[in-house]
C-alpha cells in the first residue's frame, strides 16, 4: 500500500517553537507518510526547517512566487534601487508589483495548488491566522484530511467557531481545551508536546549541585517574565544562568557585567539544549501565555525542576509533580517564594521531584506516546 502525502504548513519561519516543532513532526510524520512543508509567510534561506530538509526544502507563497519572471524583476529594482540587503523573496510586495498582480488572489491560487495533491494536511499555528480560513475551505472541497494543531494560548472572548467549525483540532493545554469545549467544538483532542531530542535528554543523569542552579532558556523579552526573574536573582544573589536572544539582550548582559552570579550564554542552536539544561538543575518558566512551552517538557525529560508561572500546559504538567512549583503570580514577590520553597527541600524531596518530572515526560509526552495519539486521532 503506497503512502499518503501530507502537507505541513503554517507560519513557518527560520528559528523559534514553531520551527522546531515543525521539524518533529516532519521526523515523525517520514515513518508512515510522504512529507512536505509549506509556510505561509516569507522565510529566509536560513530557516532550521530548510536545514533539516536539505535539498527538499519548504515552498512558500514567497518563493513561487519569485519564479514569476516579473515579480522577481520588480523586486531587484526594488532591491538595487534602495540599496537593500535582504533576500528578494521579502520584497515580493512592493509598490512596483502591486501595480501588477492580485497577492491575495496569486498566494490563493498557489495554496490551491499546493493543498488539492495532498491526502492529509497539518497545520500549525493560530486558528486567528489570515490564511486558515482558505486552508480550511480547500481541504473540504477537495475531501481532503485536515489537522489543526493550535499554538499559543486561546482567548475567551474571541468566537473560534467563526473561523473554524467542523475540523480537528489539537492543543496542548487544557485551558485551550477547555475554551474550544465550552464554545461546542466536539472534535477536539488535547495531545502533550514532545521532543526531537528524547533520546540526549533522558540519557542526562539526575543528579544535582548545592545549592542549585537556576537558568532561563528562552526569547528574552518581557512578556516572557524575564525583567522580574533577572530582578529577583539580582536581590536574592543566587546563580542564574540565561540563554537566548531577543529585545532585552543588551540590558541583560549589562547586568552581567555587575552581577557575576548571572551569566548570559549567547543564543544557543537547537541540537544544544541539551548541554544547556546539563548544567542547570531549575529551570523557571515565567510567561504570561505559552501554549506549551515546549522547552518545559524537555526539562522535564532532563529530569530538571520547572518552575513556572500557571501558564499553556504547565498547568497540568506541574499539577502532576507538585502544585508548590507554580509561581502563584507574574511577579518578583512570588518568584522569590517559589524559589525559596524549592530551596529549602532536602536532597531525597529534590530527587523525588526530578523523577517525577521524567516520569511525566515517559507516561505523556514521550515521542512513542504522543504520536500514537496523533496517527490515532488522524486516522479516525
Amino acid at each position: 500500500m503506497s503512502k499518503k502525502n501530507i502537507l505541513i504548513i503554517g507560519p513557518i519561519s527560520e528559528s523559534g517553537g514553531r520551527e522546531i516543532n515543525s521539524i518533529f513532526f516532519l521526523e515523525q510524520f517520514e515513518k508512515k507518510y510522504h512529507t512536505s512543508a509549506f509556510s505561509t509567510i516569507p522565510v529566509s534561506s536560513f530557516s532550521i526547517v530548510d536545514e533539516y530538509l536539505g535539498d527538499k526544502k519548504m515552498n512558500s507563497f514567497e518563493r513561487i512566487a519569485l519564479k514569476n519572471f516579473f515579480i522577481k524583476r520588480f523586486a531587484q529594482i526594488i532591491k538595487w534601487k534602495n540599496k537593500l540587503q535582504i533576500e528578494n523573496l521579502f520584497l515580493v510586495k512592493n509598490k512596483i508589483s502591486k501595480l501588477f498582480f492580485d497577492f491575495d488572489k496569486l498566494y490563493g491560487q498557489i495554496l490551491k495548488k499546493e493543498i488539492s495533491n495532498k491526502d492529509i494536511v497539518f497545520y500549525s499555528g493560530l486558528l486567528t491566522d489570515k490564511w486558515l480560513h482558505l486552508i480550511v475551505e480547500l481541504c473540504h472541497q477537495n475531501n481532503i484530511k485536515l489537522i489543526i494543531r493550535v499554538t499559543g494560548s486561546l482567548k475567551n472572548e474571541t468566537k473560534y467557531s467563526n473561523i473554524v467549525k467542523v475540523d480537528k483540532i489539537v492543543v496542548h493545554s487544557l485551558e485551550n481545551f477547555e475554551i474550544l469545549k465550552n464554545e461546542g467544538f466536539s472534535n477536539v483532542k488535547c495531545i502533550e508536546q514532545s521532543s526531537s531530542l528524547e533520546t540526549e535528554l533522558l540519557q542526562l543523569n539526575m543528579s544535582f549541585q548545592q545549592p542549585l542552579k537556576f537558568g532561563y532558556l528562552g526569547r528574552m523579552s518581557h512578556e516572557k517574565g524575564l525583567g522580574i526573574i533577572v530582578d529577583s536573582f539580582k536581590k536574592n544573589k543566587l546563580e542564574l544562568r540565561i540563554a537566548g536572544s531577543g529585545p532585552l539582550n543588551k540590558e541583560v548582559v549589562n547586568i552581567t557585567n555587575n552581577y557575576p552570579l548571572i551569566k548570559k550564554e549567547n543564543f544557543i542552536p537547537y541540537k544544544n539544549v541539551p548541554e544547556f539544561l546539563n548544567k542547570i538543575d531549575v529551570l523557571l518558566i515565567l510567561s504570561k501565555h505559552e501554549g506549551g512551552p515546549l522547552v518545559g517538557v524537555e526539562a522535564m525529560a532532563a529530569g530538571k525542576i520547572v518552575l513556572s508561572t500557571k501558564v499553556g500546559a504547565m498547568a497540568q504538567r506541574l499539577n502532576f509533580v507538585d502544585k508548590d512549583l507554580f509561581v502563584i503570580e507574574h511577579s518578583e514577590v512570588e518568584l522569590t517564594n517559589a524559589i525559596q520553597s524549592l530551596l529549602q527541600k532536602n536532597e531525597s524531596e529534590i530527587y523525588a521531584l526530578k523523577n517525577k518530572m521524567r516520569e511525566y515526560y515517559l507516561d505523556n509526552a514521550s515521542n512513542e506516546v504522543v504520536m500514537n495519539k496523533y496517527f490515532e486521532f488522524i486516522d479516525s
